[in-house]
């Protein structure tokens, strides 16, 4: 995600993130920011908190907006697509155009992310193979293998979609999958 955004021309990034906080959020948060700093060192990033809704992005992210909107192209990663339409929302209340003022990308690859418009660029993850292989884990357990927590890391996508400024604007957008694009695995 962060190096879609870098490589679509943002200059300041904005990073959404929730309240109450959790392991997977900060994994999210941490990657995005990493990433952006090895590429770009002198990179404003703000971070704004939220709660885990949209609303709640819509009004942490409108001062954010604003101040950054002098700026540049603002890159904005949310750790929720639920968040990252409130970031639309803002966008529109502050009359930025997302996908060519705000580049938004979220995570998650909700059913709504391909029919707002323009269409959520957004980090899928392999809910399937994660649940395959939770159940792996709860099948080995009841056979009597020893509990132990352990990371099981996968491989997500960023599906590239309009929110970004390219061409994918429609429900038909194109899913790409690179090495650089995952800021994050995720653990089951």
């Amino acid at each position: 995600a962060a190096e879609h955004l870098l490589d679509a021309g943002a200059e300041q990034f904005i990073v959404v993130d929730a309240a109450p906080s959790y392991r997977f959020g900060r994994a999210r948060v941490d990657g995005f920011e990493t990433t952006v700093r090895s590429r770009h060192p002198t990179a404003t990033i703000h971070r704004i908190r939220a709660d885990w809704s949209s609303p709640g992005a819509w009004r942490a992210s409108l001062p954010a907006l604003r101040e950054a909107a002098a700026s540049g192209p603002i890159g904005v990663f949310a750790i929720s697509d639920e968040m990252a339409i409130g970031v639309y929302r803002a966008a529109a209340d502050l009359g930025m155009r997302v996908g060519q003022d705000v580049l938004v990308v979220g995570f998650d690859d909700v059913r709504g992310a391909k029919w707002v418009q323009p269409a959520l660029t957004t980090v899928r993850q392999p809910i399937r193979e994660m649940a395959a292989a939770a159940i792996d884990e709860l099948v080995a357990i009841a056979h009597g293998a020893d509990p132990q927590a352990r990371i099981i890391e996968l491989p997500t996508t960023l599906v590239v979609r309009g929110s970004t400024g390219t061409s994918g604007a429609g429900p038909e957008a194109l899913s790409r999958e690179s090495p650089r694009d995952r800021p994050r695995r995720e653990s089951v």
